[in-house]
C-alpha cells in the first residue's frame, strides 16, 4: 500500500439533488461509495464505483425501491441525475442481452471484446472503454445467469464458445481484439485459440491479472504418483507379459492409475485447505455451486456464488501455448512468479506491473496507463489493416492493367 500513488483529490460536488428521486438515489450512492454527499451531475464510476459497488448499488435499488435494473443502466445513465430519471421511468431503455453489455457501439475501428472475471459484472470495463476514445467500439461479457436466471457454462471452453457465437455476429471477420480480467483472461485466451483454429486473425490479446490455472499446480503435485504407476505398468508388462502374474500386475497398475486420477479429480473439487472442509461456510459454498445461475441469491451472495463457480472452472482448465501478441498485467496481489506466463506465451508479449489490488486494476487511476497501452496496440492493428488494404488495391490495379 505504501507503493500506491496518492489518491486523487475529491471532485467538486455538482448541483445538489432536488427531486424526490434524486434525493433517494443520492442516499443510496453515498452509502455504496462511502461519501458524505453527491451531486446530480456526478458520475458513478468517476466517484470510485467499480463492478462490486455497482452490484451493491443495484441490489439496494431492488431492495429499497423494488426496481430491478441491469448493470448496463449505469452505462446509459452514469450520473446521479440520469440514473434517477431512469429509475423514475422504471423501464429499461431497450432489450438487453443477458451476457453482453455494449459499452460503446460506434466507431470505425475493430471492436474490443472484454471478459469479466468470476462473479464480476461486465460494467467493470466501463472506465477502460471511456479512455479508448469515441472511435473505439467496446463490448464486455459476463457469466450467463449472473444477472438473469439461467444455466451457466461449466467449463472455460464452453463459456468461450457461447461468447464467440455473439462475437462472430458483432464482428464477422477479424482481426479480433480480446482482453480479460482475472478468470476472464483464461476465457479470452480460449476464445483466441478457437478463433485461430477457425483460421481467423487475432490482432492482440491482453490477460489482466489472470493467475495461472490451479489445475497446473494440482497436476504437478500429483505427477509423481502418476509417473510412478506408469513406470510400474511398463516394467510389469515387460517382465510378465502373457503370464497370470503379469495380468495381475497389469490389473493392479491399472487400478492404481485409476485411483490416482480419481484423487486428482477429487482434489479439484475439494477446498485447497483441507481444514476448511469441516467449516460451515465451506460446506455452504459447495452446496450452492450446483445452484449457480438457477437460483438467484440476494445481494453480494450472488457474486460469491459465481466467484466460487468460476474458481471451479479455472481448476479444470488445461492451458495451451498461445503464439500471438499478448499484453500481460500483474497486480501487487498476484501470487505467480513474474515470468509465470512465459512458458505459455510463445509469441511477442509484454508484462506490466500495476501497483494495486486485484480488483482495482480496472479502476482509476491505474486504467489510464493501461488504456494508453491498448490504444497503441490497436493503432498497430489498424495500421496493419491499412497496409493490407493498400496492397489489395494495388493488386487489383495491376490485374486491371
Amino acid at each position: 500500500r505504501g507503493a500506491l500513488p496518492p489518491p486523487p483529490e475529491a471532485p467538486a460536488v455538482s448541483a445538489r439533488p432536488r427531486t424526490q428521486w434524486e434525493i433517494v438515489v443520492a442516499d443510496i450512492w453515498t452509502r455504496v461509495l462511502d461519501l458524505e454527499e453527491v451531486g446530480i451531475g456526478d458520475d458513478f464510476m468517476e466517484l470510485g464505483g467499480d463492478s462490486l459497488a455497482a452490484n451493491e448499488l443495484l441490489t439496494l435499488v431492488a431492495e429499497k425501491l423494488g426496481i430491478t435494473m441491469p448493470s448496463s443502466a449505469l452505462v446509459d445513465a452514469p450520473t446521479l441525475g440520469e440514473f434517477a430519471r431512469a429509475l423514475s421511468l422504471a423501464q429499461q431503455s431497450g432489450p438487453r442481452h443477458p451476457t453482453v453489455v455494449p459499452l460503446r457501439t460506434t466507431g470505425s475501428r475493430p471492436p474490443l471484446f472484454c471478459f469479466a472475471g468470476a462473479g464480476a459484472l461486465a460494467l467493470g470495463f466501463h472506465s477502460l472503454a471511456r479512455r479508448l476514445g469515441d472511435d473505439q467500439p467496446v463490448y464486455a461479457f459476463q457469466a450467463h445467469g449472473l444477472e438473469r436466471r439461467g444455466v451457466p457454462d461449466w467449463s472455460v471452453a464452453r463459456t468461450a464458445r457461447r461468447h464467440l457465437e455473439i462475437i462472430r455476429v458483432l464482428a464477422p471477420r477479424g482481426p479480433y481484439l480480446l482482453a480479460g480480467h482475472s478468470l476472464g483472461g483464461l476465457i479470452a485466451m480460449e476464445i483466441a485459440q478457437q478463433l485461430a483454429a477457425a483460421g481467423e486473425e487475432v490482432g492482440f490479446l491482453s490477460i489482466m491479472d489472470t493467475y495461472l490455472p490451479a489445475s497446473l499446480r494440482i497436476e504437478s503435485a500429483g505427477s509423481g504418483s502418476a509417473a510412478g504407476s506408469g513406470g510400474a505398468a511398463g516394467s510389469g508388462g515387460a517382465a510378465g507379459s502373457g503370464g497370470a502374474a503379469g495380468s495381475s500386475k497389469a490389473a493392479e497398475d491399472h487400478a492404481r492409475g485409476y485411483r490416482g486420477r480419481l484423487a486428482r479429480f477429487t482434489q479439484k473439487l475439494l477446498p485447497e485447505q483441507r481444514a476448511n472442509f469441516t467449516s460451515k461456510a465451506t460446506l455452504k459454498k459447495m452446496v450452492q455451486i450446483p445452484l449457480t445461475g438457477v437460483v438467484q441469491f440476494g445481494g453480494l451472495e450472488q457474486f460469491d456464488v459465481f466467484f466460487n463457480h468460476g474458481r471451479l472452472l479455472e481448476r479444470f482448465y488445461r492451458q495451451r501455448p498461445w503464439p500471438g501478441r499478448t499484453l500481460v498485467y500483474r497486480s501487487a496481489e498476484n501470487p505467480d512468479p513474474e515470468d509465470a506466463w512465459s512458458a505459455f506465451l510463445t509469441g511477442s508479449h509484454d508484462t506490466h506491473f500495476v501497483p494495486c489490488e486485484h480488483f482495482y486494476l480496472l479502476r482509476e487511476p491505474h486504467i489510464i496507463k493501461i488504456s494508453e497501452h491498448f490504444r497503441a496496440e490497436i493503432d498497430r492493428v489498424v495500421a496493419g489493416l491499412t497496409k493490407t488494404g493498400r496492397r489489395a488495391d494495388e493488386g487489383r490495379l495491376t490485374a486491371t492493367d
